[in-house]
């Protein structure tokens, strides 16, 4: 039920997007590769939080996210900002995950916020598009608990 994923995109990288603990991971559908370039992204898993805003949850292994994790530039709980300059907010997963995608290996600059220690603290990444298998992502998505999601009083906390 809630966590059902579809297999629309089958066979396709893409970055997984949760919308709340009610309704389901969705893929976005991209037209077939025959139709276009071969896509590729950051391997990264959202849900967006009662303030409508897009919260980082986690990141397949092997994934741009993931190396951001592993260096200390990225945590569960940092808040989407901007996406190649193009403020996140008020934006839809679809667009989100459309503006992530991208040819395999190109660059995307993506900015989270965070607070620590009272103070919201702003870092911009840049990320390498990766393919993916969406089995990789799609276990990730899944293992992700959206019941608790991270408040936004503890974005630094440990």
């Amino acid at each position: 039920m809630g966590n059902a994923i579809s297999d629309e995109a089958a066979g396709m990288s893409c970055d997984m997007c949760r919308k709340s603990e009610t309704s389901k991971t969705t893929l976005v559908k991209v037209p077939e590769p025959s139709k276009q370039a071969p896509q590729a992204g950051i391997g990264a898993v959202f849900t967006i939080d009662q303030a409508n805003r897009i919260i980082f949850c986690a990141s397949a292994s092997g994934s741009s996210s993931h190396d951001a994790i592993e260096r200390g530039l990225l945590e569960r709980g940092d808040v989407l900002v901007a996406i190649d300059g193009v403020g996140m907010e008020n934006r839809s997963m679809h667009d989100v995950a459309a503006r992530l995608l991208g040819a395999p290996g190109s660059l995307v600059m993506v900015r989270f916020r965070r607070q620590v220690n009272n103070v919201y603290v702003e870092n911009t990444i840049a990320m390498d598009r990766r393919p993916m298998k969406v089995t990789d992502i799609r276990k990730v998505a899944e293992s992700v608990s959206i019941a608790t999601p991270r408040s936004p009083q503890g974005f630094g906390a440990r």
